[in-house]
């Protein structure tokens, strides 16, 4: 499990990766007075953008953030943006179990993905 020295490294690093500078805060303000969760909030002070990693598991509400920030910061362009972690390799063992495909080797044979020898090869 990630600690929150983990946590803050990696927004950081995602937060250089698309050229913003990565501000600690816990929960941003919008023009209606609500206070939105934030897993962090990166800005761009060059290119006037101001990108907000929402802890909203809604859609919907993350929706509704952008545009009551983005009112509160007219000269900026407010971005917002879910994180969506998910464990692929347990949904693959949920699909093999669904599916009755117990292994790998049978998955590529039931999804035809070339000849039996090579895929074995590209196994191991």
């Amino acid at each position: 499990m990630l600690d929150e020295g983990d946590t803050k490294q990696i927004w950081k690093s995602l937060g250089s990766a698309i050229g913003v500078e990565v501000r600690e805060a816990t929960t941003i303000c919008g023009i209606s007075g609500q206070d939105h969760p934030v897993q962090a909030v990166g800005v761009d002070d060059k290119a006037g953008r101001v990108v907000i990693f929402s802890a909203e598991p809604s859609p919907r509400l993350a929706a509704l953030m952008q545009t009551d920030v983005q009112a509160t910061l007219a000269q900026a362009k407010v971005l917002v943006a879910r994180a969506v972690i998910f464990d692929l390799s347990e949904m693959a063992r949920r699909v093999a179990a669904v599916t009755d495909l117990g292994s790998l080797t049978t998955l590529l044979k039931q999804l035809g993905t070339g000849d039996q020898q090579n895929n074995q090869e590209r196994l191991t």
